[in-house]
């Protein structure tokens, strides 16, 4: 099922309806005090989870939750919004939206949206179906060196009419996953994105650890921009740039190199966004990268995961090294991204 198609029909309804939305106050003291509660709530529940029944790795990296009764019952299926100021959060400014037409602050420039990680300076991750989406809504092949434009971080300035920190920064496909290989499946759902310029002076790339590991039981964290959430709110212009996250349990993995997780409804628009689990330092969590959603395929499907790892499998086999990956993933302050 490509989501996208359907984030376009919504956004070209929302267009024909209302028409241009003004470009909207992009703060407000009242609305910044909920968003950090709920924020706060939902990275508390996280954690309390995972101190319920708790096992280290093998390394003694970091401790992930195992399954017990009070998991099932405390995850809710719902995305919440996200305020990206507190610290925890600011390591996911870089789970961003992407989009085939320039935002420019109102959403009826758009015919559809996935969401997109940013995993280097100049680099993001986001799912093969959000670039098969054509300009006219036909799906098409991806293409290397196809145009797509990403915007990520929610701007917080009063003064600023841009929704966005780093707003419809231009970004060409790299590379993508071969369909043909297996079949195509999830597994194959994914898409490599190098940005025109870094952008890690405004948002961070998610962390990623050289070894990451996703098991059967664990509770991670979707995040990016459900489209149902974001449009059905009193105010989608503004809301548009509103990061949203979900907790998870992974119910198994396959051998395909996927997460099956426990929610199994459909969260239009989320598609390429990250799922973290949480590195343990000093009692503190750090959310690091564990894969890329990928949606479901259909109501009552269970949500799955494609593994940073898969991803990196898959990049090796086109040709890309050890060193490739590294530079694809590494911070930096130059200007460019040549």
């Amino acid at each position: 099922m490509n989501t996208t198609n359907y984030v376009t029909k919504i956004l070209l309804t929302l267009a024909t309806t209302l028409g241009a939305w003004n470009a909207s106050a992009v703060c407000s003291a009242n609305a910044n005090g909920e968003l950090f509660a709920e924020s706060k709530a939902l990275i508390n529940k996280l954690t309390d989870l995972e101190k319920q029944d708790v096992s280290a790795s093998e390394n003694g990296k970091f401790i992930k939750a195992a399954y017990h009764p009070e998991t099932a019952t405390a995850l809710d299926h719902k995305f919440h919004k996200i305020d990206t100021t507190l610290p925890y959060f600011q390591d996911l400014s870089g789970v961003g939206v992407l989009t085939n037409t320039a935002y420019k602050n109102s959403l009826s420039n758009l015919k559809g949206y996935g969401s997109a990680t940013l995993i280097g300076s100049c680099y993001i991750l986001t799912n093969r179906h959000v670039v098969e989406t054509s300009f006219n809504g036909a799906v098409t092949a991806p293409k290397k060196g196809q145009k797509f434009f990403y915007s990520a971080g929610k701007n917080s300035n009063c003064n600023s009419k841009d929704h966005f920190l780093v707003q419809d920064q231009e970004a060409q496909v790299v590379t993508f996953g071969n369909p043909n290989s297996e079949g195509y499946g999830v597994a194959q759902d994914w898409a490599l994105l190098k940005l025109s310029k870094p952008v890690t002076d405004k948002v961070r790339k998610v962390k990623i650890e050289d070894t990451p590991s996703i098991s059967k039981g664990m509770l991670m964290l979707e995040s990016g921009f459900p489209a149902d959430e974001i449009l059905a709110s009193a105010d989608p212009e503004n809301q548009f740039s509103q990061l949203h996250s979900e907790i998870v349990k992974i119910e198994h993995r396959k051998l395909t190199g996927t997460a099956v997780t426990s929610d199994s409804k459909v969260h239009h628009g989320i598609s390429g966004g990250a799922a973290t689990y949480n590195v343990y330092s000093n009692g503190y969590p750090t959310p690091y990268l564990g894969g890329i959603n990928a949606g479901n395929r259909g109501e009552g499907a269970p949500t799955e995961i494609i593994a940073t790892t898969r991803i990196r499998e898959d990049l090796k086999s086109q040709g890309f090294s050890e060193q490739d990956w590294k530079k694809i993933t590494e911070e930096h302050n130059r200007e460019s991204c040549d």
